[in-house]
């Protein structure tokens, strides 16, 4: 579990995007609360963020 989990973090695994409009409906969302990582954020620096972005 280790493993795949630094490999997610260093983008080193594929992922499936075609299930992404199954598991999210929009059109049952009403309020949204959360922050959901997506594929594109693995590919972000967050060294980069300000420290107040970094501390979300």
């Amino acid at each position: 579990m280790i493993v795949s989990t630094v490999n997610n973090i260093l983008g080193k695994n594929d992922f499936d995007t075609g299930r992404i409009k199954t598991v999210f409906n929009s059109k049952k969302v009403t309020d949204h609360h959360a922050i959901i990582p997506t594929i594109s954020s693995l590919k972000e620096d967050v060294s980069e963020l300000p420290p107040s972005e970094a501390k979300v």
